[in-house]
């Protein structure tokens, strides 16, 4: 089955932010050979996996809101998106500085880039200089207690937040930052954990 991607037009079908072929000509132009050697129908289900893991992380915590709200099928494109900073062409009156708007049909840049890093991530495929933080790396300590059955684990950041229990991608959140809401592009907490 053909890869189904978002254009800027609100698919109600999409699957993916990038095709094949841009997510092809990203990895060639980082010296990903890697996914050079995948055949096509692996690649297209790596950026659907992708695509909704970015969605899945980041819904809600994106800027704006979708351009067809309740009818695409991806959080993005995306309506009322200010990004803050360079180019200087655009002065936002709310928060009297610099930036500029998204377009309303745009899937930006840094999206598609990110669904091509995740979808590589998803194959085994990773940056050696930015790589995947698996979950364990941000445990701290831990606790056992057999009778009565207690269990205790510390975190790093100790902000029970759901990127204390999934892979993190730093290159993903430092790409998307812009996009996303103020505090959002630390992994974003979107779920309270509480351990017995």
């Amino acid at each position: 089955m053909a890869l189904i991607v978002e254009d800027g037009s609100g698919k109600p079908d999409a699957e993916s932010y990038i095709s094949t072929a841009d997510a092809d000509a990203y990895h060639l132009r980082f010296g990903n050979t890697g996914w050079a050697a995948m055949t096509t129908g692996d690649k297209e289900v790596c950026l659907r996996r992708s695509t909704a893991y970015i969605d899945a992380v980041f819904n809600g915590k994106w800027k704006g809101q979708q351009s067809f709200p309740g009818l695409q099928g991806l959080n993005w494109p995306r309506r009322y998106v200010v990004v803050e900073g360079d180019p200087p062409d655009y002065w936002n009156i709310l928060t009297k500085s610099p930036g500029f708007i998204v377009p309303d049909n745009v899937v930006p840049k840094a999206i598609v880039d990110a669904a091509a890093i995740v979808g590589a991530s998803a194959f085994g495929i990773t940056d050696p200089l930015l790589p995947p933080i698996p979950p364990t790396a941000n445990v701290k300590s831990e606790k056992f207690v057999v009778g009565p059955i207690e269990n205790s684990v510390t975190y790093a950041d100790n902000d029970g937040t759901i990127r204390d229990l999934t892979t993190r991608f730093p290159m993903l959140e430092l790409k998307l930052r812009p996009y996303l809401t103020t505090g959002a592009g630390d992994g974003a907490a979107i779920l309270l954990l509480e351990r017995a």
